[in-house]
């Protein structure tokens, strides 16, 4: 088996992001919701032409087993900068290892280079919701609160 390798993505990665957004998508709690292809690769692309958002792959011989994207943004009071998450995905075989770490190293690395103030990453796909945040507060994140949604 090969190493996995953290990358950033390139335009010819849209079809394999749609793989990977689709499974996210179906696993996670927004699998009631419609899947829009075209919007998905619309956000794809505008991630990739931005200087001020990002998407890192893992690539595992040959092929996409995970990602994570997110963008910097200011905070709404004021002139500090703030990376979010929009998401980060591992595939159900590779959970558990160190590739969630890695993509999640990547993207901390992202906002150092921006010289955010703070780094989040929200849970909103009830996917291993207690394996996550155990991965993410062993690598100093602070949980913050939660999410909720009342269903219209």
């Amino acid at each position: 088996m090969g190493e996995v390798v953290i990358r950033e993505a390139v335009d010819e990665d849209l079809f394999e992001a749609l793989r990977l957004s689709k499974d996210v998508h179906q696993e996670g709690s927004f699998k009631d919701s419609k899947f829009d292809d075209k919007k998905a690769a619309l956000l794809f692309f505008d991630i990739l032409n931005s200087d001020d958002k990002c998407f890192y792959f893992a690539e595992k011989d040959g092929k996409l087993v995970g990602f994570i994207a997110g963008g910097v943004n200011e905070y709404f009071f004021g002139p500090e900068t703030i990376l979010s998450d929009y998401s980060w995905f591992v595939c159900k075989e590779l959970r558990g290892t160190r590739v969630g770490i890695d993509l999640l190293n990547r993207f901390i690395e992202f906002g150092d280079k921006k010289n955010v103030s703070e780094v989040c990453i929200g849970i909103a796909t009830k996917i291993n919701l207690d394996k996550t945040q155990k991965v993410l507060e062993s690598q100093n994140f602070i949980h913050m609160g939660g999410t909720f949604k009342l269903k219209r």
